[in-house]
Protein backbone atom coordinates (compact mmCIF):
# COMPACT_ATOMS: atom_id res chain seq x y z
CA UNK A 1 0.00 0.00 0.00
CA UNK A 2 3.22 2.14 0.71
CA UNK A 3 2.88 2.58 -3.39
CA UNK A 4 -0.48 3.25 -3.67
CA UNK A 5 0.13 6.52 -1.17
CA UNK A 6 2.68 7.57 -4.02
CA UNK A 7 0.24 7.14 -6.45
CA UNK A 8 -2.14 9.21 -4.92
CA UNK A 9 0.05 12.04 -3.85
CA UNK A 10 1.13 12.30 -7.44
CA UNK A 11 -2.63 12.06 -8.86
CA UNK A 12 -4.09 14.45 -6.28
CA UNK A 13 -6.36 12.60 -4.29
CA UNK A 14 -7.48 9.07 -2.86
CA UNK A 15 -7.67 5.99 -4.99
CA UNK A 16 -11.32 5.64 -3.84
CA UNK A 17 -12.44 8.76 -5.55
CA UNK A 18 -10.59 7.33 -8.91
CA UNK A 19 -13.97 6.03 -10.41
CA UNK A 20 -13.29 7.43 -13.58
CA UNK A 21 -10.21 7.68 -15.96
CA UNK A 22 -9.00 4.86 -17.17
CA UNK A 23 -5.35 5.77 -17.03
CA UNK A 24 -5.57 6.71 -13.08
CA UNK A 25 -7.99 3.06 -12.87
CA UNK A 26 -5.33 1.27 -14.74
CA UNK A 27 -1.84 2.82 -12.80
CA UNK A 28 -3.61 2.19 -9.66
CA UNK A 29 -3.95 -1.71 -10.82
CA UNK A 30 -0.76 -1.58 -11.74
CA UNK A 31 0.54 -0.44 -8.36
CA UNK A 32 -1.72 -3.10 -6.02
CA UNK A 33 -0.35 -5.73 -8.78
CA UNK A 34 3.31 -5.38 -8.67
CA UNK A 35 2.77 -4.71 -4.59
CA UNK A 36 2.03 -8.27 -4.68
CA UNK A 37 -1.76 -7.94 -4.59
CA UNK A 38 -3.21 -11.24 -5.84
CA UNK A 39 -6.65 -11.75 -5.00
CA UNK A 40 -7.27 -9.75 -8.48
CA UNK A 41 -8.82 -6.41 -9.53
CA UNK A 42 -10.54 -5.77 -12.78
CA UNK A 43 -12.42 -8.10 -14.61
CA UNK A 44 -11.33 -9.71 -18.25
CA UNK A 45 -11.53 -7.23 -20.80
CA UNK A 46 -10.26 -4.08 -19.17
CA UNK A 47 -7.64 -2.44 -20.17
CA UNK A 48 -5.30 -3.68 -16.93
CA UNK A 49 -6.65 -6.35 -14.73
CA UNK A 50 -4.94 -9.18 -12.98
CA UNK A 51 -5.30 -12.39 -10.81
CA UNK A 52 -3.09 -13.98 -8.87
CA UNK A 53 0.31 -13.86 -10.51
CA UNK A 54 -0.55 -13.01 -13.94
CA UNK A 55 -1.74 -9.39 -15.41
CA UNK A 56 -3.63 -8.94 -19.07
CA UNK A 57 -4.10 -6.12 -21.41
CA UNK A 58 -7.62 -6.82 -22.59
CA UNK A 59 -7.68 -10.46 -23.49
CA UNK A 60 -3.62 -10.93 -23.45
CA UNK A 61 -1.20 -12.07 -21.08
CA UNK A 62 1.17 -9.18 -20.65
CA UNK A 63 2.94 -9.73 -17.28
CA UNK A 64 3.77 -12.40 -14.99
CA UNK A 65 5.39 -12.47 -11.02
CA UNK A 66 7.41 -14.47 -10.01
CA UNK A 67 8.75 -13.81 -6.22
CA UNK A 68 11.19 -10.33 -7.07
CA UNK A 69 10.89 -11.26 -10.91
CA UNK A 70 8.39 -9.80 -13.13
CA UNK A 71 8.74 -10.95 -16.39
CA UNK A 72 6.62 -8.81 -19.31
CA UNK A 73 5.41 -9.68 -22.59
CA UNK A 74 6.35 -6.50 -24.79
CA UNK A 75 5.17 -7.61 -28.03
CA UNK A 76 3.22 -4.58 -29.35
CA UNK A 77 -0.88 -5.53 -29.60
CA UNK A 78 -2.32 -2.04 -29.41
CA UNK A 79 -1.38 1.62 -28.47
CA UNK A 80 -3.02 1.22 -24.96
CA UNK A 81 -1.36 -2.38 -24.26
CA UNK A 82 1.74 -0.70 -25.27
CA UNK A 83 1.39 2.06 -22.58
CA UNK A 84 0.51 -0.14 -20.03
CA UNK A 85 3.72 -2.69 -20.81
CA UNK A 86 5.70 0.61 -20.60
CA UNK A 87 4.77 1.77 -17.24
CA UNK A 88 4.95 -1.79 -15.64
CA UNK A 89 8.37 -1.94 -16.98
CA UNK A 90 8.74 1.81 -15.34
CA UNK A 91 7.42 1.25 -12.30
CA UNK A 92 8.67 -2.05 -11.57
CA UNK A 93 12.30 -1.06 -12.11
CA UNK A 94 12.20 2.50 -10.88
CA UNK A 95 10.10 2.18 -8.20
CA UNK A 96 9.35 -0.83 -6.80
CA UNK A 97 13.44 -2.39 -7.56
CA UNK A 98 11.85 -5.83 -9.34
CA UNK A 99 14.00 -7.84 -11.77
CA UNK A 100 12.65 -7.19 -14.62
CA UNK A 101 12.95 -9.52 -17.95
CA UNK A 102 11.23 -8.36 -21.55
CA UNK A 103 10.26 -11.13 -23.39
CA UNK A 104 10.59 -9.85 -27.16
CA UNK A 105 8.48 -11.61 -30.36
CA UNK A 106 6.95 -14.22 -27.86
CA UNK A 107 4.77 -15.02 -30.94
CA UNK A 108 1.69 -14.61 -28.08
CA UNK A 109 -1.31 -13.63 -30.14
CA UNK A 110 -3.43 -11.08 -29.46
CA UNK A 111 -6.54 -12.39 -26.64
CA UNK A 112 -3.86 -15.44 -25.50
CA UNK A 113 -4.77 -16.06 -21.73
CA UNK A 114 -2.44 -18.73 -20.57
CA UNK A 115 0.81 -18.93 -19.28
CA UNK A 116 3.72 -16.58 -20.61
CA UNK A 117 5.75 -19.87 -21.51
CA UNK A 118 8.78 -18.49 -19.39
CA UNK A 119 12.08 -19.59 -20.72
CA UNK A 120 13.37 -19.69 -16.84
CA UNK A 121 10.04 -20.92 -15.44
CA UNK A 122 8.75 -19.32 -12.78
CA UNK A 123 10.81 -19.02 -10.03
CA UNK A 124 11.12 -17.32 -6.85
Amino acid sequence: MKFIRKVEALVGEPAEAWGGGGSKIASYRIARYLEGETKGLGKRGDSFWFLGDKAWSYGTAIAERAGKKLYVNMTDYSGTTKALQHELVSVARDQMHLDVHLLRNTSLPRGHREDLALPEGPAA
